[in-house]
């Protein structure tokens, strides 16, 4: 399961033993406990039980969140794993994201990095009122049809 997460643990020989997968021998994500008793990922267990539930003590839950994790995408270091995704949303350098015109069709993805570079060649950016305009206009008269076609449902 770990091998997929795009972080490393920066001490992973510290970590508790009580938090470490039954399967993958790495700490919990998102932690169940099988019906035999055992504790491990949920995706490592899913397949192993006929059922699982949630470990949802807080205390668990704050532990696995305090690790601390490196980033494998910028080498972003001590990251706790419980802020990573906010981290790879929002800070990241290195994470892939779209153009902020993507919603008006602009194609650009690439990593946030050159974000800025991107938006000052990006010929969306700048149609984005006259795009909105007609979107606005598109919406009312997709409104005036569908009321056109509700008058038409009644006189029938």
């Amino acid at each position: 399961m770990s091998s997929k997460l795009p972080y490393v643990y920066m001490d992973e020989k510290t970590i508790n033993r009580f938090l470490l997968c039954c399967i993958c021998k790495k700490p919990l994500v998102d932690p169940v406990t099988a019906n035999d008793t055992r504790r491990g990922c949920r995706s490592c267990l899913i397949g192993t039980s006929s059922s699982v539930t949630p470990i949802d003590e807080l205390i668990v839950i704050q532990m696995l969140n305090d690790l601390l994790v490196k980033c494998l995408k910028c080498e972003e270091i001590n990251i706790r794993r419980g802020e990573f995704d906010q981290h790879e949303q929002r800070v990241c350098q290195q994470a892939i994201i779209t153009c902020k015109a993507a919603d008006i069709k602009c194609p650009w993805t690439g990593p946030r990095v050159e974000l800025d570079k991107h938006i000052g060649e990006c010929v969306f950016g700048p149609l984005r009122p006259a795009f909105e305009e007609i979107m606005i206009e598109n919406k009312q008269l997709q409104e005036k049809i569908n009321k056109l076609e509700n008058l038409l449902k009644q006189l029938k």
